[in-house]
């Protein structure tokens, strides 16, 4: 029984986990819209988001396991 409410709880989590990354991903792109379209900030200058910084993070990951060879 123990094994299934940790099970539970595990999933429960995860689904929380989701959500809260959800709505900050989506609370983040209004405030661009938002600084954008007030002209505080040009589209151009806004950093790429950080799902394209991810994606390159495994490549530096492997230059420094290998040494930078």
């Amino acid at each position: 029984m123990a094994e299934k409410t940790k099970e539970q709880a595990n999933a429960v989590s995860e689904a929380v986990v989701s959500s809260v990354n959800t709505v900050a991903t989506k609370t983040v792109e209004e405030a661009e819209n938002i600084v954008v379209t007030t002209g505080v900030v040009r589209k151009e200058d806004l950093e790429p988001p950080a799902q394209d910084q991810e994606a390159k993070e495994p490549e530096e990951d492997e230059a420094a396991k290998s040494g930078g060879d």
